[in-house]
């Protein structure tokens, strides 16, 4: 094989991955469904997590790899540290915007307060719990700074009305703005 087709065809592979990659990127950016951004059981849950550490850096390094071993190792890791963060950020604010475009405010209620000194960041956890159309919702956790809230407090919840599961302590989603 002749240098000059093996740069061609070193080429394509490139190009083409780099297209595989961007757009399963775009997808987790963009387009990820609510169901799956904030599923809190079942394979739907883990999902974003093993693209984001396993799915992505894999490829990436199988296919640098080829080309240099040395540059598929950081290049793999390096998604990581990037792709991480970025979808990390971009969540947080698709939940707003999807908060703000068709959120509705229920009422519903303190269903769990505890302390966590997790990773050193001593802090007030609430759940909560309300009802949409006779189904019951529980929030993930949710940080009380100021230490306000109580268990069985009746509280005003913040919900997508596309996805349930999409849902904020309203005080403390007008706090964020």
């Amino acid at each position: 094989m002749n240098k000059k087709h093996f740069a061609t065809t070193e080429l394509i592979i490139i190009i083409g991955f780099s297209g595989l990659c961007l757009s399963i990127i775009l997808f987790m950016f963009v387009f990820i469904p609510d169901s799956v951004l904030f599923a809190k059981e079942g394979i739907l849950r883990w999902l974003p997590f093993v693209l984001i550490f396993g799915g992505i850096p894999f490829s990436i390094y199988k296919v640098v790899s080829i080309f240099h071993s040395q540059a598929a190792k950081a290049l793999a890791f390096g998604s990581i540290l990037i792709i991480g963060p970025l979808f990390g950020f971009q969540s947080g604010k698709n939940e707003r915007i999807a908060l703000e475009k068709d959120g509705v405010i229920t009422t519903g209620y303190i269903s769990k307060k505890w302390y966590s000194t997790v990773n050193k960041n001593n802090e007030w956890l609430v759940k909560t719990k309300f009802n949409v159309d006779s189904v019951w919702y529980e929030s993930f956790s949710q940080t009380d700074e100021e230490n306000i809230f109580e268990e069985n407090q009746k509280i005003e919840i913040i919900y997508s009305k596309r996805n349930p599961e999409l849902n904020r302590i309203y005080s403390l989603f007008i706090k964020e703005k």
